[in-house]
């Protein structure tokens, strides 16, 4: 049975116009806690739409774990809240930008909120500029990367329209986030694993100090931003840096070792081979960083045209041609630029070596992830906009991915034939994207908002 619901109902043969109606008023008007706080992900069967609650959590599945014990139900409700709450933010200043609409100003107000709520949390404890993922509604010790970069974009695109002194909160919170980042040398404790986040991650951060130097001007964080982006050289991705490493260890006669367990070369098959997941909806991280250098710092706009034109590319690794689902994971050609699925069986080993114990990251099938396919097509409108002489169809594919939405794709996990998911892992199939509505309003508006006429 197809999954639809009163609250959210979206068929293909829907006119766009009215899936951003109905999306928009589910976010705006039902998506925020009784804290204020945005939710996450829902509980989504058949015609069964709410919030996570206790009784759905059943002894036979594997949920994430937390060490400080937060429940599965809080972890789905409200894991990517921040995140969730600045693409909603994002979206609707576009809007606002695009209509004027008072409607759009009011539920920027009610996201930025959200994100307030959350960001006190932290703040409340003394580790102002924070941002916490806020299991169960209350402060945890747990963020990301991407987190921020939601948040701070939506900031951004919010000051201009914000009271003053909502400007001043927004300002305040800006600084404090690069100062956070800064005093921890770059340096995440996930899951109480330690990632160094430079220089992966020295974009985003170098957009971050380039934001609170313009709404504080002060030098200190012009010159953070330049340290940052000097790490950055031509914005390598991830597959980039892959390519890179294998071709050095090459000329230097030296074997290709995967750097984690998940990932593996085939030597019988070529070196090139790389399995990795998530890594393409990954990338929007990069590439929403380097549209906004593009629109904020035309100088930089010669590099960012060809940076923005390559991540829209490797972004489609993985995304299917028959339904333009977007694998969850892959096998890529690291030579060629192309991709496959793959299938393999979890071992005991990945099974306990998992972040987390997520164990749909210890083996591989063709899972596809509703999260990664929206956010290709929010790209595919930077790419049209920004690069269009590189990135021929791109407009093309956001409006066939746009006219393909339905209730199915709304989902976070999507298992195209029932067969791919672990036993204990099929309560994922049931799950509310914490992407797809937002970034649906989000490439919709964005679209609108920039260009003078434009029909998806």
């Amino acid at each position: 049975m197809t999954a639809r619901h009163p609250l959210l109902d979206v068929q293909a043969e829907d006119p766009i116009e009215r899936k951003i109606d109905t999306l928009q008023t589910f976010l705006g008007e039902h998506y925020f806690h009784d804290s204020g706080i945005m939710y996450s992900m829902w509980y989504w069967k058949d015609d069964e739409l709410r919030p996570y609650s206790a009784s759905d959590i059943r002894p036979d599945q594997k949920y994430l774990q937390t060490s400080a014990g937060f429940s599965p139900q809080g972890h789905n409700n409200s894991e990517n809240s921040p995140w969730t709450s600045g693409w909603f933010l994002l979206s609707q200043c576009f809007r606002y930008r695009a209509t004027g609409d008072a409607q759009a100003l009011k539920y920027a107000v009610k996201a930025f909120r959200s994100i307030d709520i959350i960001y006190r949390l932290s703040e409340e404890r003394g580790r102002a500029g924070f941002i916490c993922k806020p299991y169960d509604w209350i402060v945890s010790e747990e963020t990301s990367v991407d987190q921020y970069t939601a948040v701070m974009l939506a900031l951004w695109e919010f000051f201009p329209l914000a009271d003053g002194k909502t400007q001043e909160r927004i300002r305040q919170m800006l600084r404090e986030m690069a100062d956070w980042w800064r005093n921890a040398n770059y340096v995440l404790i996930y899951f109480e694993r330690r990632y160094d986040l430079l220089p992966y991650h020295a974009a985003r951060m170098a957009c971050l100090n380039a934001m609170v130097f313009r709404v504080t001007t002060i030098d200190l964080y012009a010159k953070e931003c330049e340290r940052l982006l000097a790490m950055c050289d031509a914005w390598p991705t991830v597959f980039d840096l892959q390519l890179k490493r294998i071709m050095d260890a090459e000329q230097r006669g030296e074997a290709v070792r995967s750097e984690h367990d998940f990932e593996s070369y085939d030597p019988d098959k070529g070196r090139y081979l790389f399995r990795c997941r998530q890594y393409p909806g990954e990338m929007y991280l990069g590439l929403a960083c380097a549209e906004w250098f593009f629109r904020n710092e035309a100088y930089r706009a010669p590099l960012l045209k060809h940076v923005i034109a390559r991540f829209w590319r490797q972004m489609q690794y993985g995304l299917r041609p028959d339904d333009l689902l977007a694998l969850y994971g892959m096998e890529v050609d690291l030579k060629n630029g192309t991709w496959r699925a793959v299938r393999t069986q979890p071992t005991t080993a990945l099974r306990e070596n998992v972040l987390a114990g997520s164990i749909i990251d210890s083996y591989f099938s063709e899972i596809c992830w509703g999260d990664s396919t929206s956010r290709i097509v929010d790209a595919s409108i930077m790419a049209h906009l920004h690069a269009p002489e590189f990135c021929p169809g791109a407009l093309n594919l956001a409006s066939k991915m746009l006219r393909n939405l339905d209730n199915p794709r709304l989902h976070a996990i999507i298992d195209p034939d029932g067969e791919q998911l672990l036993p204990e892992l099929v309560w994922q199939r049931d799950m509310l994207s914490s992407d797809v509505p937002a970034f649906t309003l989000l490439s919709y508006w964005r679209a609108k908002a920039f260009m003078e006429s434009v029909e998806l």
